[in-house]
């Protein structure tokens, strides 16, 4: 393989990796946006109901808020489904000891230090790690799992 072959190929694996890098930057963002509508929609019916509630106390009434509250429940899930859906785009993980999102490569929790899962992925590379790896087999970049 000639120098200009290697150079085409580099160019052609760095254009790649950038398409995928907008790719994915495109699904967090449309994700994201479908958190903050959920997000308003969701302050929105909370208002509702506290406006219900406050009419009903005036004058002495029971307010039916049986589909305002599946309209919360249903919010929530969204919610949690488009959160979720990020995490997966960015190859995130979640802390066992505290429930935190925990960032792809990372082998301790951001959030309270626990140690992650033994079988990871090298932050330089990306070769899978296994546990007891001191140095990763493909880069040499110490890890330490």
């Amino acid at each position: 393989m000639g120098l200009l072959d290697q150079i085409t190929d580099t160019i052609s694996q760095a254009t790649k990796d950038i398409n995928d890098k907008a790719t994915q930057m495109i699904d967090v963002t449309k994700q994201n946006n479908r958190v903050k509508e959920a997000e308003k929609l969701l302050d929105d019916t909370y208002k509702q109901i506290g406006m219900l509630v406050y009419e009903s106390k005036q004058d002495g009434s029971t307010p039916d808020l049986s589909e305002l509250l599946l309209t919360v429940d249903r919010l929530k899930s969204a919610i949690a489904d488009a959160e979720n859906s990020i995490k997966i785009i960015k190859g995130a993980g979640t802390c066992s000891a505290c429930g935190a999102t925990v960032p792809a490569g990372c082998f301790y929790c951001p959030k309270c230090g626990a140690k992650q899962t033994p079988e990871g992925k090298c932050p330089n590379c990306g070769a899978t790690l296994s546990a007891g790896t001191n140095n990763c087999p493909n880069c040499g970049m110490k890890v330490g799992i």
